[in-house]
Formats: structure tokens, sequence, C-alpha cells
């Protein structure tokens, strides 16, 4: 997928002959058929609705992310959803065996790919401690697969616990990896310490990337299994997310931190601009590397794609597992 991250504050967006103009410090015109994503980063852009009707028409969909990488608003083609028989079957699997199977493989799948990145960091950066982590939490994620997965409402619980024990010892290591004068203690969404912000921004990004292959495949954004539905959240998109946090976020953004001067990825408790920018370039560079699946090598976010229209197929019937995306190191 092809994205235009536009921030900045006094920024202009519109169209013209094809193309997106964008007036600010920077003058640029790029042509819209190079993209299939338009991320606006910062409050104080303005956007035509020329070009907002062109982008809908063409399928391109547009995102506004706050200043903690929330998606607080999307606009995207009425037409991009496939076929009811896919939205059918995910609304009836969330009281059978396919609800439940898929909670389940998004659980392991995410405990494993925690303790794989700790297992690189320790071989890396010669930590043995990460190693013994990892290796605790290998034994959680064996624990989700004996899970009895009949009907996702009986198995939550489970879950959850089991997901929050693993975390506990991620997070915990993962302040060895970062440079102490971010201050980073651990890992709290509300917080305002430079690594959190950052996180919670490469996590909107990632948030905009899924919910976008969520519904290409046909599939509601809003009917999850892992996450409790609640009017507004997007439960499906927040379980698809979870696998794929620590190889699209969690890695590129421990990277980045030895490369930005913390007094200057946060001002008045929100990320800075240029900060903002870094993140993006980061997370969506992540995207591209290539990944082996199977015995293949794709780009990452053609595993995910991958991922997600492989659970599109078990909801309409065609496949009888349902596997998450682990990734090796």
């Amino acid at each position: 997928m092809k994205v235009l991250v536009v921030g900045g504050y006094g920024v202009k967006l519109g169209y013209s002959k094809g193309m997106v103009t964008i007036r600010g410090p920077a003058n640029r015109e790029l042509p819209i058929s190079n993209f299939d994503q338009i991320i606006l980063t910062t409050s104080g852009i303005s956007i035509s609705s020329r070009l907002i009707r062109e982008a809908v028409k063409r399928g391109v969909d547009i995102i506004v992310l706050d200043g903690k990488g929330d998606v607080i608003a999307r606009v995207d083609s009425p037409c991009l959803s496939a076929t009811t028989l896919t939205r059918r079957g995910q609304y009836e699997a969330y009281r059978d065996w396919r609800g439940a199977q898929i909670a389940k493989s998004v659980a392991y799948a995410k405990i494993t790919n925690q303790a794989n990145l700790l297992k690189y960091y320790a071989k890396s950066r010669g930590i043995w401690e990460l190693r013994k982590a990892a290796d605790a939490m290998v034994d959680i994620a064996e624990q989700v697969k004996q899970v009895n997965a009949t009907a996702v409402d009986l198995i939550r619980e489970d879950l959850i616990k089991y997901e929050a024990q693993a975390a506990k010892i991620y997070w915990s290591h993962v302040v060895q990896l970062i440079p102490p004068t971010y201050n980073f203690v651990g890992r709290d969404q509300d917080s305002c310490d430079q690594f959190n912000l950052m996180l919670n921004y490469g996590y909107g990004i990632l948030r905009a990337t899924i919910w976008r292959l969520v519904i290409l495949a046909g599939l509601d954004p809003h009917a999850g299994y892992l996450h409790v539905d609640k009017s507004g959240r997007p439960s499906l998109v927040l379980d698809l997310m979870e696998e794929f946090r620590p190889t699209v976020v969690d890695k590129p953004l421990i990277a980045l931190t030895s490369k930005l001067n913390p007094e200057h990825v946060v001002d008045e408790g929100k990320l800075t601009v240029d900060a903002r920018n870094e993140v993006a370039k980061a997370v969506l560079s992540r995207l591209k590397d290539k990944v082996r699946v199977g015995e293949h090598r794709v780009e990452l976010e053609v595993a995910i794609k991958r991922r997600i229209r492989s659970i599109a197929r078990l909801l309409r019937g065609f496949e009888r597992e349902c596997s998450g995306y682990v990734e090796r190191w």
C-alpha cells in the first residue's frame, strides 16, 4: 500500500489534473494514482472537497490522526466492501468455533511475536536476561494453545489473562532497550513520555493500515472477537492489530530511539511534527520490508493482507484452520 503522509500547520491540500497539490513550506505536486491512502498527522491542514471527491472515486482513503495517533476520522468509498456472505459469516462466527479460533490465533501470535522480538535483541545485544524472559513468554503462548476454543465468550477471559501476563514480562524488558534519556518505565498509553507517545502514534498508523485491509476483504471493522463490542469501536481492527504490533511498530521504534534526540520528540505533552513524521516513516518503511511466509519472501504488508483474507475465507467456510502471523528473527 502506498501512503502519502502530510503534516505541518498551514498546509493546504488540493487536486488538479490528476495531481495532489500540497501548498505550504514546501510546495509539491504528486500523482494521486501513486497512493492508496492519505494520512493527515496534524491539525491546521486544510483539504479541498475536490480532492476528497477524487480520492473517494479512486478508492484512496483519507485518514485523520489526532496528536496521540488515534484515528479520529476516515473517509473512504462506500463501494469498497465486498460480499454479504463474508459479513454474514463474520456475525455468525461470534457464537461458534470460528470466532473462538480467530481470537485464540491472535493471542498466540501476539505473544509469540513479542517473545521472538526479545530473542532477537537478546542475540543482537548480548542480553541473556531477555532470552529468559522470552522463554517464559513462550510457555504462556503454549498455554494459549491449550485453551478449549468452542465459543469466544467462553475463552475471552482466559486469553486476556494470558495476554496480560505476557505483556507484563515483555514491557518490563523492553525498558532495557530504550535509552535512559527517554525516561521509559513501561507501557502506558496515557503516559506523556516520549516512547509511549511514539508507540501510540505508530499503532495509529498500523490501525489505519489494518482498517483498510479489513474493508477490502469484505469484513465489518466493528465486529470483532477478542475485543468486546462497544459503540464506535473498530473491534475487529483492534483484534487483528494485536499480532502485528511487535513487528510493525515496536521493532522499528525501538531502533528509532537511538536516532532521535529525546528533547526534540515531545512538546507540551504531544509528539512534535518532526517526531510524528519520523515515526510514520519508520512504520511505513517497516511495512515494505521483506519477510518469510512459508517458502516465499514477501513484503510485510502483503503478509498482513494474506492473514486478513485467510480469516475472510474461514468465515465464508472455505478454510477450516486459522493460524496467526508469526515472524522469525
